[in-house]
Formats: C-alpha cells, sequence, structure tokens
C-alpha cells in the first residue's frame, strides 16, 4: 500500500517558530524527527513489523516532509505511507487526510 497526501498552506512564520511547532507536534504524534536543515524538516513513524499485526495507519511506515518557504509565505506539508506488507482499507486516505489536517494545524499554530 502506498498512500501520498500533500498541501501548501498559506502561512508567515519564522523558520525557528515553525521548528518549535513541528517538534509538538511530532512528539503528540508519534513521529521522530529523521531530518532537521535550515528550512525543511522529514520525520517519520511506524514500522513494517507493526504493519502486519495493525489496520491502524498509525502503525505503518509513514515519512512526513515539511519545507519552508518564505519568499511565498507558504509552508510545504507532505506525507507518504509506504507498507508493501499491508492492503488499503476504505477509510485509510481519509485517516492519511485527517492526519495530513492535523499537521497543518500545528504548523498554522492553531494546536
Amino acid at each position: 500500500m502506498e498512500l501520498n497526501v500533500e498541501r501548501e498552506a498559506e502561512i508567515k512564520v519564522s523558520a525557528t517558530e515553525l521548528r518549535d511547532r513541528l517538534m509538538k507536534w511530532a512528539q503528540r504524534n508519534g513521529f521522530a524527527c529523521a531530518s532537521d536543515l535550515a528550512a525543511a524538516w522529514t520525520f517519520t513513524r511506524g514500522s513494517p513489523l507493526r504493519a502486519i499485526a495493525s489496520f491502524d495507519i498509525r502503525q505503518h511506515p509513514t515519512e512526513a516532509v515539511v519545507r519552508h518557504i518564505p519568499d511565498r509565505g507558504t509552508v510545504y506539508c507532505g506525507m507518504r505511507l509506504r507498507s508493501t506488507l499491508a492492503v488499503e482499507t476504505g477509510g485509510d486516505r481519509q485517516r492519511m487526510q485527517e492526519q495530513l489536517d492535523l499537521l497543518v494545524a500545528h504548523v498554522k499554530g492553531a494546536l
């Protein structure tokens, strides 16, 4: 199974404030920071072994990428779930979209 969702949100925020928001989001949602660059971050969670025994997409290997684009006043957010051992169920795409909605809300400072 492979699911991809992405969005670019209009927001004017400093890289420092954005980083703080992202780290709070990651901690609350079970993600680990895999890459922390000046204006780009990558987060991961889940594992192939957990995916075998679970229909919960939060257990599946997921990567979240966030890029700060200050000259456009936007932040790009994308999430990709990839699990060769899982089969997509009816609500998986909607649940991934909801996970992206949570990320965007944190980026905007709403949560």
